[in-house]
């Protein structure tokens, strides 16, 4: 059941890391035109502040993507199919210490 729920806030967490950088490239992309409309020099375009929340809002959203797809996966145990009582078995839950399985 926590191994779903981990899951499914990893999915959460991916669709809104990647809404993230839409969004930031949507800001550099418009910053972009409204520049080239004005036909100011692309010298000054750095200077824009769109420019600037736009790479933000990539960046954060980037490294937010690269942690819920990587995130948990080796620490989350394996779980199988419902069992007949409802609940979830857990596979590989035989701990060892030192010569013996607890």
């Amino acid at each position: 059941h926590v191994g779903r729920e981990a899951a499914e806030l990893r999915i959460l967490g991916l669709i809104a890391s990647v809404s993230l950088v839409a969004v930031g490239i949507s800001l550099i992309v418009g910053a972009t035109l409204a520049h080239q409309a004005w036909a100011l020099p692309l010298s000054e375009l750095p200077m824009r502040p769109g420019m600037w929340l736009g790479l933000a809002s990539a960046i954060v959203g980037a490294l937010l993507v690269g942690v819920c797809r990587r995130g948990g996966r080796a620490n989350d145990p394996e779980v199988t199919a419902p069992q007949p009582g409802g609940a979830y078995a857990v596979l590989g839950s035989t701990v060892i210490r030192g010569d013996r399985a607890a």
